[in-house]
């Protein structure tokens, strides 16, 4: 099974430096600063990646036709996208249809609340898509399939509690 994104790693670079010189061109913001000089302690630097991140997210989506414009999941081309791309070994046909329409039957925020407060404003439902699509994926993963990794196996109990628990 090929992981999710694979076709839109063509556009990964291309929507990174469309992102990146959207902030660069962005006056208000701190994002024209160094990223490589990071400073892990500074919670503006983390929000801003993490909004860059959610803006390469959306830009991907949108080339790749599995976003609307605005930036809002398209469950047909998700779905057209994820049969021919990722689940497409019969072993994954079952669980990535119940997995999609799991996460797609989902509500996503249209806007992150934490970043309400830069001028370059961009919808997170596909990280949001993407985690629920993971997540599901790693909890139903037939066990011959897995990796059975300590690290793995530490994921998958702690997701496991974390859904008992109803989170």
């Amino acid at each position: 099974m090929k992981n999710y994104g694979d076709k839109g790693k063509i556009y990964g670079k291309q929507c990174y430096e469309e992102v990146v010189s959207a902030f660069k061109t962005n006056s208000s913001s701190t994002a024209d600063d160094d990223d490589s000089m990071m400073d892990m302690f500074s919670c503006e630097k983390v929000k801003m990646i993490k909004l860059k991140h959610i803006c390469v997210h959306e830009c991907i989506g949108k080339k790749t036709k599995i976003l609307k414009e605005d930036g809002s999941l398209n469950p047909e081309e998700i779905k057209q996208y994820a049969r021919e791309y990722m689940f497409n070994e019969e072993w994954s046909k079952e669980l990535g249809e119940k997995a999609l329409d799991k996460c797609l039957s989902q509500t996503y925020n249209s806007v992150t609340k934490m970043l309400d407060e830069y001028e370059i404003k961009c919808n997170p439902s596909s990280v949001q898509f993407h985690h629920c699509l993971w997540k599901e994926i790693e909890l139903t993963c037939p066990e011959s399939k897995v990796d059975l990794k300590a690290k793995c196996v530490r994921l998958r109990e702690r997701l496991r509690k974390q859904q008992a628990a109803g989170m």
